[in-house]
């Protein structure tokens, strides 16, 4: 019963501390450099959270191209144009541009179209889709702890490299979790199959991609034909695979693990946190058990996310 109404205490703070964030629009519009996502009703406020952390520590503002899922409401699309400068796709809108593009690629129309497949294949909708010449796509489930140095350097350069992150070093027993330790041994057999270099502890929801030519469409549907074969397209993390094996493996290259880390064990939240931690994302049961809280903590030591930014890139 305590912890139901602790639960609830801290639902409610969450939501409520939202009223008190200031506008992180841009004043100008640009197609040089923005955020993609693809975003659910269930995850709006988180990526509201994200956003602010992220903006605030960069300390810059960038349009943010939104795909919705299928999900969203009307609400959660005003709230999104509340805080930011917002390129909404809709979710019939985004099919219909894909179902386009993807002529010629049979695979990976296959895929995207699956609906057996997870849902997260719908991440290529904002890769793909998006206005911007570079872009980062970010997860909803993130939040930004420090200055993320290496991602404004990247952000002020022309640089062709992919940025990308990982996991902590998995232990043996993986946590008990028998899945998470066939996908992983999945992963190092494609590596193997598609002479590729990628750390297979790679995950998608934090990328900084230099244009879409970094991704090899052709490789991709080679890719995503031999998952069919191998069944591995109706796995959740068919996608960031598939995704990671088609990139220009030279210009790719991981954050430091220090300072940029994914995790979905609430073990591995508890190794991951130090000073130096820059962006956690909090992905599997870290999302449900501790983002929020960490979220109100942040967003009070940083005043609410409140300072004179600068416009667009």
């Amino acid at each position: 019963m305590i912890q139901r109404v602790k639960s609830i205490i801290k639902d409610t703070v969450f939501k409520l501390l939202m009223f008190l964030f200031r506008s992180k629009k841009t004043s100008v519009k640009s197609s040089r450099i923005g955020i993609c996502t693809l975003l659910c009703h269930r995850d709006i406020n988180l990526f509201i959270y994200n956003l602010m952390s992220f903006f605030y520590q960069i300390k810059k503002n960038l349009p943010v191209y939104v795909v919705d899922d299928g999900t969203l409401t009307p609400k959660d699309i005003r709230k999104l144009h509340k805080y930011f400068t917002v390129i909404y796709e809709s979710s019939p809108s985004s099919e219909k541009k894909m179902a386009k593009i993807l002529k010629g690629y049979t695979n990976i129309y296959t895929f995207r179209f699956d609906r057996d497949a997870c849902i997260l294949r719908k991440k290529l909708d904002a890769i793909f889709l998006n206005p911007f010449s570079r872009f980062i796509y970010l997860d909803a489930d993130l939040l930004c702890y420090n200055y993320p140095q290496e991602i404004v350097q990247w952000l002020d350069s022309d640089s062709k490299t992919i940025l990308y992150t990982g996991h902590l070093p998995y232990p043996k027993d993986f946590y008990n979790n028998p899945r998470a330790l066939m996908e992983h041994c999945c992963r190092l057999l494609f590596n193997e199959r598609f002479s590729c270099p990628i750390d297979p502890t790679f995950n998608s929801g934090f990328l900084c991609i230099p244009g879409k030519d970094a991704i090899r469409y052709q490789r991709l549907d080679e890719v995503l034909k031999f998952f069919y074969k191998t069944y591995f397209a109706y796995i959740v993390v068919a996608e960031e695979t598939a995704l990671y094996l088609s990139f220009d493996y030279q210009h790719a290259k991981k954050l430091p693990l220090v300072k940029y880390v994914s995790i979905w064990d609430l073990q591995e939240y508890l190794k991951c946190f130090s000073e130096k931690i820059t962006i956690l994302h909090y992905s599997g049961a870290a999302k449900y058990f501790k983002f929020r809280l960490d979220a109100v903590k942040l967003a009070l030591k940083n005043n609410l996310f409140r300072q004179t930014v600068h416009t667009s890139l």
